[in-house]
């Protein structure tokens, strides 16, 4: 399939299913405050030990590096070097500006990587220049994402902010951090692959379609926020705690890998273990009846595509 006719299949499967996918969106919204108050202390818990500016920033992009599966060693080594290198002359400042930040990346561009044109203006340019051509090993878009929407997290928090800018807001420069678990979310929601009888293989990808989902939420005005499009990012939240794997099939001779299925359901030992999360009755109670409820709309019947010839 052309990488324009999948832009189109899923925009076309998005519309066709638009009351659905709103109405999860309106769950998100009324429940907002729970993720909210999840991704703010797990955000704030690793730049607690951090004074400085500098040091916050390098603990949230060794965090986003981090997140995810494991790293090659030796490239996330060189990643945090080449940062640290970026970001030597606000060592030791009490007080940074998004100028300041952005002034560092241009001085780095000018000097190292000449081939790159573009100067950096905005938290925006800054993902530009980061996922384009793999300038840290290790960082790509979704990873990325994750580091911008920490700083936002940590720059809407007055006395943790990062940079000394008044009425800074990130949220245009927000990218949706896709990743597997909010693929498997949406795949979900849409019926996918198994409703895509002449495309058995079809699935929204979070490496494919991390542009083209983001468009989707974000400028294709088929959806309608109460805040922004960022709202999406909370699917991360649901499914996360609704996802458990089980094995089915024991490795042996002939499979050397254990035969695993995913099971949409809420997790209670994933829940309960999760430092972020106190698993009072009450709040236990709280997650596992929205989850319920979030699990319904996931599941309810959606609008198959109709077949391609």
């Amino acid at each position: 399939m052309k990488k324009e006719e999948r832009k189109e299949l899923i925009k076309e499967l998005f519309q066709n299913n638009a009351k659905r996918i709103q109405k999860m969106i309106n769950f998100l919204e009324l429940n907002h405050h729970l993720n909210k108050e999840y991704q703010k202390k797990y955000t704030l818990s690793t730049i607690s030990q951090q004074k400085i500016p500098v040091e916050k920033l390098w603990v949230l992009f060794v965090s986003a590096l981090n997140s995810g599966p494991s790293n090659n060693l030796s490239n996330a080594g060189y990643s945090i070097e080449k940062f640290l290198e970026i970001m030597k002359p606000l060592e030791n400042k009490d007080s940074i500006t998004i100028n300041e930040f952005l002034d560092c990346c241009n001085k780095h561009i000018n000097e190292k990587e000449e081939h790159y044109s573009l100067k950096l203006n905005s938290i925006n340019d800054f993902f530009t220049y980061t996922t384009s051509d793999k300038v840290f090993p290790g960082i790509g878009k979704k990873k990325c994402a994750l580091f911008i929407r920490n700083l936002k997290i940590v720059q809407d928090e007055s006395e943790k902010k990062i940079f000394s800018d008044s009425n800074l807001d990130f949220t245009n420069d927000c990218y949706i951090a896709l990743d597997i678990v909010i693929t498997y979310v949406l795949n979900k929601i849409l019926k996918l692959p198994d409703k895509l009888s002449d495309n058995p293989e079809f699935e929204i990808n979070q490496y494919y379609d991390f542009y083209t989902i983001n468009k989707v939420f974000k400028c294709d005005e088929i959806f309608k926020y109460k805040s922004d499009f960022m709202i999406i990012e909370d699917l991360w939240f649901w499914g996360y705690f609704n996802q458990r794997t089980e094995v089915i099939q024991k490795a042996n001779k002939q499979n050397k890998k254990n035969i695993t299925e995913r099971k949409f359901e809420f997790n209670d030992a994933k829940f309960i273990s999760d430092s972020h999360n106190f698993p009072s009755d009450y709040i236990k109670n709280i997650i596992e009846n929205k989850s319920k409820e979030f699990r319904n709309i996931v599941e309810q019947k959606g609008h198959e595509l109709k077949r391609r010839m």
